[in-house]
């Protein structure tokens, strides 16, 4: 049986900066945000390889596969995250760098090696030894939200009693499993 429990974690590190169109999971819903409670991170290391294994829809970046990412702990607050994936039109490969600092009240702020401001991000996070989910909700002025939904494993192809685990860890907290896609991990060099 896996174990999980419930934390704050940025989505940043996942999806990486949705203003330079990295990643872009989304799903629209009536409504506002559901209230979920968000838990301490401290103490959380993401050190180590990570591989996307699903994720709400992306508008604009559904046209890769091998997401990878590798994590190096360089403080109690401080981590170094390396973001991989192919272009499934070029069989390009992209990699993104970046650090991400824990803030107070769960909040993270992820700086890109690349020239810019930094962003904050206070978002939840499902963790266990075999995988984690960060979830993030914003309300809209229309009466509506928005979710971004995101799931890392350990292992790039999971055995099904690992994606039992996250979809009930999802489920439990009132959060739709309907939207999620598999992200493809196949012909992956850099594995």
């Amino acid at each position: 049986m896996v174990h999980h429990q419930f934390a704050i974690a940025p989505l940043s590190i996942l999806i990486f900066f949705t203003s330079s169109c990295l990643v872009t999971g989304e799903v629209l819903r009536d409504g506002s945000c559901p209230d979920i409670q968000y838990l301490s991170s401290e103490g959380l290391t993401f050190k180590g390889k990570w591989y996307m294994h699903s994720r709400y829809p992306f508008k604009r970046d559904g046209d890769y596969r091998c997401y990878k990412s590798e994590y190096t702990r360089k403080s109690k607050t401080v981590h170094k995250v390396k973001n991989f994936k192919i272009s499934n039109t070029d069989d390009c490969v992209k990699i993104q760098t970046a650090t991400f600092t824990s803030l107070p009240d769960g909040q993270f702020q992820v700086q890109g090696d690349a020239p810019g401001a930094p962003f904050v991000y206070h978002k939840i996070l499902t963790y266990c030894k075999d995988y984690f989910i960060t979830y993030s909700c914003n309300n809209l002025p229309s009466k509506q939200h928005v979710e971004f939904l995101f799931v890392h494993t350990r292992v790039a192809n999971p055995d099904q009693s690992i994606e039992a685990a996250y979809k009930l860890a999802i489920s439990d907290k009132q959060i739709s499993t309907l939207e999620l896609e598999s992200v493809r991990h196949d012909d992956c060099p850099f594995y």
